[in-house]
């Protein structure tokens, strides 16, 4: 029995069972979301070994063959994967799903180790690494342009930019009427709109069996209609170190507004996890409603 399991599950609309099973083995698709370089046989005892910038902790090629010990097409994948220097083994299925509605397929992840890291921080990296990794998956079978992390990046963040038709005065208020912001981002927003004021989007979730008061506090910059810079404590509700920043730019653009958001101050790549796929979705409602 493994001394240490992590399982992560995710739903992908509109895919099939055997095109995300594909995007896993085929090195073109592999090479596209997941890792620089890679060497894939397709079959089982075949190597699979996926190295470079893109992958945390495998920016050289591995030193021994990485193998598949489970092989059904469309179904099941199971190979070598460790993770800061502990051996482990990825097993993915795949099935048809649905969910509101919309077919697609239901990816489960477990990772097992027979001995894990013990320092401090090990498996939230684990999880913010898997977490990342799918966040590239689902961007590359929707066709999305890819925020890949480079984990040679000294100063990594996310940059999203997005056209709004709406002049920067409403796309303002939206960032900053807690009634408008209801309606594309918080569930029970509260504005001081000042710098130093409290700002948050009244969001609350399950962290390991605890309650986490999620999102942003308070505001630390604010230039009205151009500029609103609020922190961004850690997801999971601990303490480790200074908390990010989520800078929001408007500029004038034709008949319409520039938006762009940059999430900045990460201690290291890893800590980005989903955050650049996490982001779209808001900034796609905020176009709606502004």
């Amino acid at each position: 029995m493994a001394a240490h399991s992590y399982q992560y599950q995710s739903f992908i609309p509109g895919q099939t069972a055997q095109r995300i099973f594909d995007a896993w083995i085929e090195p073109r698709e592999l090479l596209c979301w997941f890792s620089e370089y890679c060497v894939v046989e397709p079959w089982l005892g075949g190597r699979y070994e996926c190295w470079g910038r893109y992958t945390y902790g495998g920016a050289e090629p591995p030193t021994r063959a990485r193998r598949i010990a489970a092989f059904e097409p469309g179904r099941t994948l199971q190979f070598e994967w460790p993770f800061e220097a502990a051996p482990g083994v990825v097993t993915l299925s795949f099935e048809a799903a649905e969910r509101g509605g919309t077919a697609g397929t239901r990816v489960h992840l477990r990772h097992d180790f027979e001995s894990f890291a013990t320092g401090a921080g090990a498996a939230e990296r684990l999880e913010d690494w898997w977490r990342m990794a799918f966040g590239h998956l689902h961007g590359h079978v929707a066709g999305e342009a890819l925020n890949r992390v480079d984990f040679a990046d000294p100063a990594p963040r996310v940059r999203l930019s997005v056209f709004i038709a709406a002049a920067p005065k409403r796309v303002f208020a939206a960032l900053t009427t807690p009634a408008l912001m209801d309606r594309w981002i918080a569930t029970a927003a509260r504005v001081d709109l000042r710098e130093g004021g409290d700002y948050g989007y009244g969001w609350t979730y399950d962290v390991g069996g605890r309650p986490v008061a999620g999102g942003p506090t308070r505001i630390l910059e604010l230039v009205p209609n151009e500029r609103l810079v609020t922190d961004w404590p850690d997801w999971r509700g601990a303490e480790r170190g200074a908390p990010t920043r989520v800078v929001w730019t408007l500029l004038p653009e034709r008949e319409g507004t520039r938006l762009t958001l940059i999430h900045e101050g990460f201690a290291a790549p890893l800590d980005l996890g989903d955050y650049p796929y996490g982001w779209r979705p808001y900034l796609q409602a905020l176009s709606a409603c502004a």
